[in-house]
């Protein structure tokens, strides 16, 4: 029997995992700074203003935009995932929308009570295993998705930018520019043929990418990911409004722009402290205090997360169930 070539071997496993444990101590390191930084931050706060601020909110406000997160918000991340998604080679479709959905909501229930986004790697092997996609196929779906969602985030930048605040035209000029010079490099990348490259699975995810560059597939997804934003500043407006904060509809787009900047930061579960922290600043500047802008980013962050943790709990524990329910194979 020939021996499989595919499988790493002892010297590439330890550099693997040596390699994991150097990553795992960086991201360590990474949460440990930004959770510093959140308690400097907030160490001069008025802990009785923000509970007086909490009582007052109108609750009801912010239970709207939690219904608005876990049904179309959560469909519309969902359809901008599927447009870049290949056919199923046995079906010749695209994944249903369904499962799709079940994978979503497990996986932003695992990354709410994980560090580290660990709901990525649990959608990735649910795809996998379901409709047997290659993994840098995978890959090149999940970082074209994210280019989508930064050029959508983008488009809300830009009114922010022509408003006078100086401050938010290098964040736009900086997302561009890492937009504009990632397409470049992954769209030349995918063109090496025969080139002796170091690391061949990069490649394979350039070429992956490259099978990408479907005009329909990335409008599509590209639309779905506008609407998607506009969700969340209908949550953002619901949630500023609970609390009693009337500011300009251009402060609404600097906060979707500021917490999701925020989040690019995979340290602690659920994002808790950088989302707060981005929108804090954000409406610090636009003179709110700190104590009801601090109310808003709880009762906003709340929305997110709660949901979606206990939508995504039960799609696990309902998959649990099945499982142990499955007949098993009788023992000889």
């Amino acid at each position: 029997m020939t021996p499989d070539v595919s499988s790493p071997t002892d010297s590439e496993l330890v550099r693997l995992r040596r390699r994991q444990r150097l990553l795992a101590i960086g991201r360590a390191l990474a949460a440990v700074v930004v959770l510093a930084g959140a308690v400097v931050y907030f160490r001069d706060l008025d802990l009785r203003e923000l509970g007086r601020s909490l009582v007052a909110s109108d609750w009801r406000l912010t239970l709207i935009a939690a219904v608005l997160n876990l049904g179309p918000l959560t469909l519309t991340r969902v359809m901008r995932w599927r447009a870049l998604l290949p056919h199923d080679a046995v079906t010749g479709r695209l994944p249903d929308p369904r499962f799709l959905c079940r994978v979503n909501l497990a996986a932003y229930a695992a990354s709410n009570v994980l560090p580290f986004r660990a709901g990525e790697a649990w959608r990735s092997t649910s795809l996998r295993e379901r409709h047997g996609y290659a993994w840098h196929s995978i890959i090149a779906v999940q970082f074209v998705e994210k280019l989508v969602e930064a050029m959508s985030l983008t488009a809300f930048a830009l009114p922010v930018a022509l408003f006078p605040r100086p401050a938010a035209l290098p964040m736009v000029l900086g997302l561009a520019t890492a937009g504009a010079l990632a397409v470049l490099g992954i769209s030349r990348l995918g063109r090496l043929e025969g080139a002796a490259v170091r690391w061949p699975w990069l490649t394979r995810v350039g070429e992956a990418f490259h099978s990408l560059e479907s005009r329909r597939a990335w409008l599509m997804s590209f639309g779905w990911a506008l609407v998607s934003d506009l969700i969340d500043l209908a949550m953002i407006g619901l949630c500023l409004a609970a609390v009693g904060l009337h500011v300009p509809f251009l402060t609404w787009c600097a906060i979707l722009v500021g917490v999701n900047l925020a989040s690019l930061l995979p340290s602690s579960p659920g994002q808790i402290g950088l989302i707060e922290a981005g929108a804090v600043v954000v409406l610090a500047s636009s003179g709110v205090s700190q104590p009801q802008a601090l109310a808003f980013a709880l009762l906003y962050h709340a929305a997110h997360l709660v949901p979606t943790t206990v939508g995504g709990g039960l799609v696990l524990a309902a998959g649990e169930l099945a499982r142990l329910r499955a007949p098993r194979p009788l023992r000889r």
